[in-house]
């Protein structure tokens, strides 16, 4: 075996040994303002689950917290910040957690998202630019609106050349 198959292996052995030792990242996007997302996140992780808030910035957008789970200690954090997905305005949610698998952190985003709508209802309605079809009816709509104006037009002409032909 070549020296370079023989390190991949130690190294998978070593992630399939101690998963704690690579810290996972995983991320949410809500379709809500920065300011809900933030309380929410806050209070999740100090009145929810009771966990030490060990730093936080709402400026830059991060949570530094000890996540506590049977007994065992981790060091985890939020960040926060605005980002558009797919054209639509939102806020993006990375969670790292040291030492726990990446299901945990899905758990707690998951948990998140459920506590912002419980609190905020469904997120605000995006008005999307509209589809080709509708850009079309809404010309015709708007065209026929301009003739039913301009037939109006014609006919209170007609009322006051005959108004001024009588009074003539």
């Amino acid at each position: 075996m070549s020296g370079r198959k023989t390190s991949f292996i130690i190294v998978i052995i070593a992630f399939l040994l101690f998963p704690w030792a690579v810290p996972a990242k995983s991320h949410k996007h809500l379709p809500y303002p920065l300011r809900p997302v933030w309380t929410s996140c806050v209070r999740l992780i100090r009145v929810d689950y009771g966990f030490e808030i060990v730093e936080k910035d709402k400026d830059t957008g991060y949570i530094l917290f000890d996540f506590k789970d049977s007994g065992m200690k981790s060091p985890a954090s939020f960040e926060v910040f605005e980002q558009d997905k797919d054209g639509v305005p939102g806020v993006k949610i990375l969670l790292t957690m040291a030492r726990l698998p990446s299901y945990m952190e899905r758990l707690l985003l998951d948990k998140l998202e459920r506590k912002i709508r419980n609190d905020y209802g469904p997120p605000p309605e995006i008005r999307t630019k509209p589809p080709v079809e509708e850009k079309q009816k809404e010309k015709e709509e708007s065209g026929k609106n301009d003739q039913n104006a301009d037939s109006e037009k014609d006919e209170n002409d007609d009322e006051a050349d005959s108004d001024s032909e009588e009074n003539g």
